[in-house]
């Protein structure tokens, strides 16, 4: 064998360090050209300017080749050092589609399966290694704990939130219904549930999916003995909380526990990313996110710096990425194009189909209609094979992705039909039980345009793609049209959105007779897939006046005192925890989350003052009744009737939403959750918001003091309603049940003992009227059947609609008076007009 080294001189045979040189060096697949300018500007400045930091985000547009920026940077790492480097990815199908792209390009890369050593090839600094984050981040990791983890140079975090969701995700301990762990720590922890809502706890008892409940923190901390042992049980009951439990054990002190109807979940407050030392130490930490990210959230839990947060490594060029065409089928055709029929159109098998048609659905309850379609459910199981079978060209079958879909590609044929069915919820119940308690907060408005933006960018992969976004669902709807939502949603999004509103306005004219709704949704849809040059010149138009601007959260400075008090709690030093999180109450000005913070502030004196945390859950409690109950209880204060001013309430309503669209659209929503069959926390939370909608002063005593009805109208000082909402119950019901009578009936009887209403009644709304001689009711109870419930959602759709010409600035008082008197909402059809007497039978 020839020795070439002999011939090439000892500078020569250096291994280049730059990523622009070390580019030209790889033996590339032939299709694989020149870097791009986007590529070649990051990468040139991370050289120059970024690399010797300690942590950098890196932002690129879709389908602009982060992949390969960050081998590049691994490999630029390896040849100045000897240190081993990583690749993470949040799940292994992108473990796998990462390591072919380093074959096409000729990088060196080792892969290790979750219960596999590392590979000496990474150990020894010789190749870079893929893998993912639940590979790093487990109580057994290979990578080491403590000051047993290993030395790593240089860390790529690819797709950087998702993998933050894996991560988070890797350190719960659950405990599924139906184990004897789950029945113990139930028994051990129910009068402490029940304080905190005993209707709910019921909800749980029966496997109520959405049903949840946190486990007091001092509840927790009292019992902590006992919780240890029953977990210490349950880590062999689930081979998942086996890797968790090392992490956990010594620290359940400052963890949280939340039950549903499914399993309950433990988690610590903060994830001790400071264990993984691999992680928290390597040299260079490189974070790759989307350029319409925000990424305030990786400060709180991943400890990345605020300055890298605020200065990101992108290129100066960002612009939109790709076509879309965003089509709301309800803004079109309110009647004929529901969800209930958009999934029917497009859930069945098609044998003509040549392009892959995709949903993304919130969960696997809402995915059952689409699987009585016709449509195949996909999840973490069979992911894989469902995009391969799109890769090969097979679209028969429309594939609906159950609401985990970060980092999943859908490039091109694989997905011209994207329908996102619903608002994506929180995965985690913590991140749950944080939406339910603050869900006005900035930080659940941010998650939550996550969440959507990751929705819109799976099936558009690359500046040439092109695709139709199909949003369904009133709550999805809501969403991406608030202000709230908006403001974190990056300009582009907002532009493809404000494009849907003149489409469905177009659209929508063009219905009749011979044109019905459905037919003019698939010629839309026909313009993109078959390529119309109309459409093509007028959104080209539309998206090159979008400018990108650089928006960093108010809140990133909160979100790293939060992560740094957490980390006093966990070393021991509650004081100067307590001090930050008082800050942190004292810097908002929203009541709510000003509760929030002051229950932070409880939970971390507890220990040291017992008094001091009870006075501070008091205060949080008062400001926020979502919040949990304190446990000496509280004086329940009822809500003051605002009858007087109700049409200012109204306008002051409507002046907030500005445009009548916004208002038409929170209304859509009520009226799709104020529905028998719906959920009864989503039936309940449409009833208050029609209360609030008509003016009327409302509360949720079930949920916000933990006892009393499920919800009170109170429409005057001495008119009020306390509702008691059986909306799951099945339609065809004949009578009423002892348990519903007095459920009711107790309802009244909270609703006297706290308010001085002389005209008050209960009305239980259930499909039936009978009540059986044996049982009694109160005779302030009052029935509302389907009919009635009917007659008041027609009543208040036709209300709404008073609004559609006004000029909301110039809205009266007499004019609202008006608009309620006409369609029967006053006070006195309120009380009458919608219920009936219950019908006592033999």
């Amino acid at each position: 064998m020839v020795d070439f080294r002999k011939k090439i001189g000892a500078e020569a045979a250096k291994k280049p360090a730059n990523p622009i040189e070390l580019y030209e060096t790889l033996d590339r697949a032939s299709d694989k050209g020149p870097l791009r300018p986007a590529q070649k500007e990051v990468l040139e400045s991370w050289w120059s300017t970024f690399q010797k930091q300690k942590d950098i985000i890196l932002k690129l547009p879709t389908g602009e080749g982060k992949t390969l920026v960050g081998l590049l940077i691994l490999q630029s790492a390896l040849h100045q050092a000897s240190d081993p480097v990583v690749y993470l990815c949040p799940n292994r199908y992108l473990v796998e589609q990462t390591c072919q792209q380093a074959q096409q390009f000729g990088i060196k890369v080792a892969k290790a399966g979750q219960s596999e050593d590392l590979p000496a090839e990474f150990l020894n600094g010789q190749r870079i290694l893929v893998t993912t984050v639940q590979k790093m981040f487990n109580g057994y990791t290979k990578f080491g704990i403590g000051n047993k983890s290993i030395r790593v140079g240089t860390v790529v975090v690819d797709d950087a939130h998702a993998c933050l969701e894996a991560i988070r995700d890797s350190v719960q301990f659950r405990i599924k219904k139906g184990t004897n762990s789950f029945g113990q720590l139930m028994s051990l922890f129910k009068a402490d549930l029940a304080a905190q809502g005993k209707g709910t706890l019921l909800d749980i008892q029966s496997g109520d999916y959405e049903a949840l409940l946190p486990v007091p923190y001092w509840a927790w901390q009292d019992k902590l003995d006992e919780v240890t042992a029953i977990l210490h049980r349950a880590k062999d009951e689930d081979d998942s909380n086996g890797f968790v439990w090392p992490l956990l054990k010594d620290r359940l002190k400052h963890c949280q526990a939340f039950v549903s109807g499914q399993s309950i979940e433990v988690s610590p407050f903060k994830v001790p990313i400071h264990e993984f030392g691999a992680f928290h130490d390597a040299n260079h930490r490189v974070f790759m996110s989307a350029t319409l990210a925000n990424d305030s959230v990786l400060v709180k839990d991943l400890d990345v710096s605020v300055e890298a947060i605020k200065k990101p490594l992108t290129t100066s060029q960002e612009k939109w990425s790709g076509e879309k065409m965003i089509l709301i089928p309800s803004f079109i055709s309110e009647g004929d194009l529901d969800r209930t029929s958009i999934i029917a159109a497009f859930a069945k098998p098609n044998k003509k189909r040549k392009y892959g048609v995709v949903g993304l659905c919130a969960s696997s309850e809402k995915a059952k209609v689409w699987e009585a379609n016709g449509a195949e459910l996909v999840d973490t199981r069979n992911i894989s094979a469902a995009i391969d079978r799109l890769k090969s060209q097979s679209y028969e079958t429309t594939f609906v992705l159950l609401n985990r879909y970060d980092g999943i590609d859908l490039a091109d044929d694989t997905c011209r039909v994207l329908i996102l069915d619903s608002r994506p919820y929180a995965r985690l119940l913590a991140d749950a039980y944080e939406e339910q308690c603050i869900p006005s907060s900035e930080l659940t408005a941010l998650k939550t345009a996550q969440r959507i933006e990751q929705g819109f960018g799976r099936s558009v992969r690359g500046e040439k793609d092109y695709s139709v976004l199909i949003l369904l669902g009133s709550d999805l709807v809501r969403e991406v049209r608030s202000n709230a939502t908006q403001k974190h949603l990056s300009p582009f999004t907002r532009k493809q959105i404000e494009i849907s509103m003149f489409i469905a306005e177009d659209a929508s004219r063009e219905l009749t007779p011979d044109e019905p709704a459905i037919t003019v949704l698939h010629n839309l849809i026909g313009q993109v897939i078959k390529r119309d040059e109309a459409w093509k010149e007028y959104y080209h138009q539309e998206m090159k006046s979008v400018r990108p601007t650089e928006e960093t959260n108010p809140r990133l400075e909160s979100y790293r005192n939060e992560a740094i008090a957490e980390r006093f709690l966990q070393d021991g030093d509650p004081t100067k925890a307590s001090s930050l999180f008082q800050d942190l109450a004292n810097a908002v000005q929203n009541e709510a989350e000003k509760g929030w913070y002051l229950q932070m502030l409880a939970r971390s004196e507890y220990e040291h003052s017992k008094v001091d945390s009870a006075e501070h859950q008091r205060t949080a409690y008062s400001k926020n009744r979502y919040l949990l109950r304190p446990v000496n209880g509280v004086n329940i204060t009822p809500v003051k009737a605002i009858n007087h001013v109700r049409a200012e309430r109204i306008i002051e309503l409507c002046r907030k939403q500005k445009t009548y669209s916004e208002l038409k659209i929170l209304a859509d929503d009520i009226l799709s959750r104020l529905a028998f069959g719906i959920h009864h926390d989503k039936f309940e939370r449409a009833l208050d918001d029609l209360a609030t909608m008509i003016g009327i002063a409302r509360e949720r005593p079930d949920k916000e003091w933990k006892e009393g009805p499920d919800n009170v109208w109170a429409i005057t000082e001495q008119d009020v309603i306390a509702f008691e909402c059986k909306s799951e119950v099945d339609i065809d019901r004949k009578e009423i049940f002892k348990d519903e009578a007095e459920q009711i009936d107790q309802a009244v009887g909270w609703t006297k003992k706290h308010y001085t209403a002389s005209n008050l009644i209960g009305i239980l709304i259930i499909p039936t009227r009978r009540v059986p001689r044996k049982l009694s009711l109160a005779p302030e109870v009052r029935i509302m059947r389907e009919s009635g419930l009917n007659k008041m959602r027609k009543a208040f759709g036709g209300y709404v609609s008073e609004f559609q010409n006004c000029d909301f600035d110039g809205l009266t008082a007499a004019k609202i008076n008006a608009f309620l008197s006409a369609h029967k909402l006053l006070k006195e059809n309120l009380m009458k007009d919608y219920c009936e007497l219950p019908h006592e039978v033999p």
